[in-house]
């Protein structure tokens, strides 16, 4: 789903109050522009098991954070075995 202009300033605004009205609102803007790419990245992908709701569609609202480490871990040693990662000294 994409973002709802309405949704992502009532969200911006909330978290400007929480900060003391000393957010960057251009800066919020892009971190939530990175954030909706990076939740649907790992969607199409399949790294990240996202839950589904009664009509089948995934929920991606959020992540867990130590399932979400334990798959990114498992994607770096999936890398390494592969030849894929280099060390740089």
């Amino acid at each position: 789903m994409e973002p709802e202009p309405a949704a992502r300033e009532a969200a911006m605004a909330s978290r400007e109050a929480l900060g003391g009205y000393l957010a960057d609102r251009h800066w919020m803007g892009r971190v939530l522009d990175r954030t909706y790419a990076n939740i649907n990245e790992r969607a199409e992908s399949r790294s990240y098991p996202f839950p589904t709701g009664p009509d089948g569609r995934q929920l991606r609202n959020g992540l867990q954070g130590p399932e979400c480490m334990r798959r990114m871990r498992i994607r770096v040693k999936r890398a390494r075995g592969s030849g894929c990662w280099t060390t740089v000294r």
